[in-house]
């Protein structure tokens, strides 16, 4: 109980840290054009903001920056967003929503854009979940939609309106570049905009060249290895209600403490500031108890219960980290998932404390009904790790105890419970 009571405790503070995000050094520029140096919160955004958090100062109160009342916001050199009025296509991609023309619906709306390029030629994105759209800017020229859309032919096969390679040809020839093999992807159209950018001296010295696209990559998704070792407190307890066939049985084994090697792999995920990470980290662990649950007359009817539990673990889970300094390389984290126990070589047994009885076993098999689990931990210069991770109680499939000529409680009577509360430490390998 004291264990439970101190992880929730820590969990608490953990999150109430999670809550909480680094502010950058940035500026906003208000409706009637003032510049203003702030502080904003930088959450990495997958998809495209309509609202952010800002503070004049570090001490100060947050403020809400709305697409009503910024104009532009960004840290330098990190990003930009920009407000503008646009014509933008909708039309969803997925299969079960294409319409049949092949023609752009555009509608008007207020959006900010994220910058990718700033040149001579400007380029932007918009994303909100699977709708993503890019846009072109050049000098004092309108905004426009690069077009492509996806939608059903008349024999309701998908058909393509490829119209943004068009126009890359017709408004933005270059020589070092063949436009057929560019898709309509982020990655593609950033390296075509650079090189225009540089075709025929189209970069001016007057011109702020930024690419903002290369800046975010630095935030691409990751693989983690460690290794890991970890000291579990496990404990576990058998019961058998009694009824009119069999008396009630209970086996309560000591809390034991058991090390538990395993390795962690990692993958982090390339949004927010690699702040979230899905992970699986499989582990061995060996549990032996011997128990004596006592008659209440008789010696010799006392019932001895011993256990031998190995097991493969493999806890599926998500993470999320919360950076304590800028450099990012201390951090707290909290995770949380599933652990499916994969038990072998593993049995109980039930006997009587006489000679003359032989002993009961039991078999211990696999049953995928996973157990869950919640960690709290923190990271040290990108290397080191330890968490604090708490296991719900895992219900164990038992076999009827039994030896040659009885059997003793059908198995869907058996219960039990096996709690765990581990300390981790990993290092990182690469």
């Amino acid at each position: 109980m004291k264990i439970k009571i101190t992880l929730i405790v820590l969990l608490l503070i953990g999150l109430n840290s999670f809550c909480q995000n680094n502010y950058e050094k940035g500026y906003i520029i208000t409706n009637d054009n003032t510049k203003k140096e702030c502080y904003i919160k930088n959450e990495d955004w997958l998809n495209t903001p309509n609202q952010f958090l800002y503070k004049i100062s570090l001490n100060a109160d947050s403020n809400i920056g709305s697409i009503k009342n910024i104009k532009e916001f960004g840290v330098v050199n990190v990003f930009k967003y920009k407000r503008f009025d646009v014509n933008i296509d909708k039309s969803s991609h997925k299969l079960d929503k294409l319409d049949h023309s092949r023609q752009s619906s555009f509608i008007e709306e207020t959006l900010f854009l994220r910058t990718l390029i700033v040149g001579s030629v400007n380029l932007y994105s918009y994303r909100n979940g699977d709708l993503v759209r890019f846009f072109y800017k050049k000098g004092k020229e309108s905004i426009n939609q690069l077009e492509y859309k996806l939608y059903k032919d008349i024999n309701n096969r998908i058909g393509k309106n490829l119209n943004y390679l068009k126009q890359l040809r017709e408004y933005f020839p270059c020589n070092k570049t063949n436009t057929r093999r560019i898709k309509y992807k982020e990655r593609d159209l950033v390296e075509y905009f650079i090189k225009y950018n540089s075709c025929n001296n189209n970069s001016y010295d007057n011109i702020e060249n930024i690419n903002y696209y290369s800046i975010k990559s630095k935030h691409k998704s990751k693989f983690n290895f460690y290794a890991k070792l970890g000291i579990n407190f496990s404990k576990l307890q058998l019961s058998l209600p009694g009824t009119l066939v069999n008396e009630e049985k209970e086996a309560n084994f000591d809390l034991k403490t058991i090390f538990s090697p395993g390795i962690e792999i990692e993958f982090q995920l390339p949004f927010n500031n690699n702040k979230w990470a899905l992970f699986i980290d499989p582990s061995y662990q060996s549990y032996k108890s011997e128990t004596i649950q006592k008659h209440s007359f008789l010696s010799s009817q006392n019932k001895i219960y011993s256990i031998s539990y190995k097991s493969l673990e493999l806890p599926l889970g998500a993470r999320y980290y919360s950076f304590l300094d800028n450099h990012k390389t201390h951090k707290l984290f909290f995770n949380a998932g599933i652990t499916i126990d994969i038990p072998f070589n593993s049995s109980a047994t039930e006997k009587f404390n006489s000679q003359f009885s032989p002993p009961k076993s039991s078999t211990i098999s696999f049953k995928l009904i996973p157990n869950f689990f919640l960690g709290l931990g923190y990271v040290m210069d990108e290397k080191y790790k330890i968490e604090f991770r708490y296991n719900v109680s895992r219900k164990l499939n038992l076999s009827s105890f039994k030896n040659n000529s009885s059997v003793i409680g059908p198995q869907h009577f058996w219960q039990s419970s096996y709690d765990t509360f581990a300390i981790i430490f990993s290092y990182k390998l690469f």
